[in-house]
């Protein structure tokens, strides 16, 4: 199974298939530094236009996508709505403190395909040759 790295989390992930509405599904798991982890199943992505699934592009998108689910039920973020898939607070606590450095302010997380290497491009906006982003 593939492997994303965010923050001092590693995220297995892997496309198991398209759901009734035709959107790419996704499944995996992760890890904290501790050991113990949360897995997902029925991870939604976005439908794609002739885009592949399981690209690395798309695959670190999607861990993006599971640290940001994994850590938003939090200690100090739960009510009466908490979703029966989500992790317990806890473990959403221990989530959010490995990963949450590793947030930008844009709310996208710095998502890396090995342990020590570069941040993955997680955005799909191109930029003009000579332009900078703000």
């Amino acid at each position: 199974m593939p492997k994303r790295y965010v923050g001092d989390a590693t995220v297995s992930i892997r496309y198991v298939g398209q759901d009734s509405e035709d959107r790419p599904q996704y499944a995996g798991r992760i890890t904290l530094p501790n050991k113990k982890g949360w897995s997902f199943k029925d991870l939604g992505g976005p439908r794609f236009g002739g885009g592949s699934v399981d690209s690395p592009s798309t695959l670190s998108k999607m861990a993006s996508s599971a640290v940001s689910f994994a850590s938003y039920y939090t200690t100090h973020n739960r009510g009466d709505d908490v979703p029966s898939w989500a992790p317990s607070a806890s473990l959403a606590d221990a989530i959010e403190e490995a990963v949450g450095y590793a947030q930008r302010d844009d709310g996208e997380y710095e998502v890396r395909s090995s342990k020590s290497g570069k941040v993955a491009s997680t955005s799909s906006v191109s930029l003009p040759p000579g332009t900078r982003s703000a």
